[in-house]
């Protein structure tokens, strides 16, 4: 999978295929996880990057399960109180 972050946030699977990832709040989840690619961010630190104050963990976890059935189960993993986006 390949993330590419500068202009349009464009996402490409294995294979060189675009992969459309809808919605804003899905789209600054993936981004805040592409930044920390290969290092478990904290939900704490998710939650506040994306919503500030006004959001639960509930909240991101509805989200990084909509990006799991976008990038696929493996793309996104949990480590404990934290989620790591897998990039090979």
């Amino acid at each position: 999978m390949r993330v590419k972050l500068l202009g349009p946030i464009e996402v490409e699977d294995a294979d060189g295929n675009a992969v459309a990832v809808a919605g804003a709040e899905q789209r600054a989840v993936l981004v805040m996880l592409a930044l920390n690619a290969a290092r478990p961010v904290p939900v704490e630190t998710l939650v506040e990057a994306v919503w500030g104050s006004g959001a639960t963990a509930n909240t991101l976890q509805h989200q990084v399960s909509r990006l799991r059935k976008t990038l696929g189960r493996t793309a996104i993993s949990s480590q404990g109180p934290t989620y790591l986006l897998e990039i090979g």
